[in-house]
């Protein structure tokens, strides 16, 4: 017989990552698309736009897979390693306002050292409650650590232009890419 509380409660626990990542994705798209992301230098292994949504979405569902797997084993073990992801969702959900709408590479990056600390802490915490979950958080730190990377250049690369600059140079992009589309 299918155990409609243990749906509901899996349900619940991907909907939270899920949610807040849909969230940021929503508060945060036209500055994504807009001429100030466009105009920031990026290195040449910083991936197409169009992957970030598919990647996200799938390492939330596992997140949420793997909260749901630790919250169903219980005990204090438990408790403190979904105290820590508790911790992890608020930087996760931080970093692309910061990021995106507010233009702060500095403090975005201060936001992604404590996400990939609090990553790193949730595939240990979640190890001793149980390994499989673990083992699916494994993912999410390989990719915050990508990100966090990724940031770091970004922040070095474009380290003294102003804002003014770069989304002139982005609104310029665009409007020569206008012209030739």
């Amino acid at each position: 017989m299918v155990d409609l509380g243990k749906i509901l409660s899996l349900a619940g626990s991907i909907a939270l990552p899920v949610g807040i990542g849909f969230a940021g994705a929503i508060w945060t798209i036209d500055e994504a698309r807009g001429p100030w992301y466009r105009g920031l230098k990026k290195p040449r292994w910083n991936p197409p736009n169009r992957l970030f949504g598919p990647v996200w979405t799938v390492i939330y569902t596992t997140m949420g897979v793997a909260s749901w797997m630790v919250a169903r084993k219980g005990g204090a073990g438990a408790k403190t390693a979904l105290a820590v992801y508790g911790a992890n969702l608020v930087f996760n959900a931080a970093w692309s306002p910061l990021f995106f709408r507010y233009h702060k590479l500095k403090i975005a990056m201060s936001d992604m050292v404590l996400l990939w600390a609090t990553t790193a802490a949730c595939v240990t915490t979640f190890r001793s409650v149980s390994p499989a979950a673990s083992n699916l958080m494994v993912p999410y730190l390989c990719w915050v650590s990508f990100a966090g990377v990724l940031n770091g250049r970004i922040m070095i690369d474009n380290e003294g232009r102003s804002e003014d600059e770069i989304t002139k140079a982005g609104q310029a992009a665009m409007d020569q890419d206008k012209k030739t589309h």
